[in-house]
C-alpha cells in the first residue's frame, strides 16, 4: 500500500462490506445455479479473514456487516455519514528517482 501512496492517495475511508461466508457463497449459488466447491469456499474464507486483518489494522476502514444491518436504507445512511465526516488523509508528494526537476 505504502509504495501505491506514492503515485496516488490512499482513500480516506474505506467501506469493507462483510458478512457470513457460508451464507454469501449461498446466495451465490442461488443466484448462480452453479454450485461451489469446497477449496473454492476455503478461498473465500481465508479472503475474508485477510481482509478483516487488513481492516484491524487500518483506522480508515469502516465494517458495514450484512448480517448485522440487512436493511439497504439504513446501510445507506450509514455509509453516506462515513463518506461525509472521513476526515481527508495528507497526500506527500512522490519521491521520483532520477526525474528531472
Amino acid at each position: 500500500m505504502r509504495e501505491a501512496t506514492v503515485w496516488r492517495p490512499a482513500p480516506d475511508v474505506t467501506i469493507l462490506l462483510t458478512d457470513h461466508v457460508g451464507a454469501a457463497l449461498g446466495r451465490a449459488e442461488q443466484r448462480d445455479g452453479c454450485p461451489i466447491s469446497a477449496a473454492e469456499r476455503a478461498v473465500h474464507e481465508r479472503c475474508a479473514r485477510l481482509f478483516m486483518e487488513l481492516a484491524a489494522g487500518d483506522p480508515r476502514v469502516r465494517l458495514l456487516d450484512h448480517a448485522a444491518q440487512p436493511d439497504p436504507q439504513a446501510a445507506a445512511d450509514l455509509i453516506t455519514t462515513w463518506v461525509t465526516t472521513a476526515r481527508p488523509q495528507p497526500w506527500p508528494s512522490p519521491a521520483l528517482e532520477g526525474a528531472l526537476v
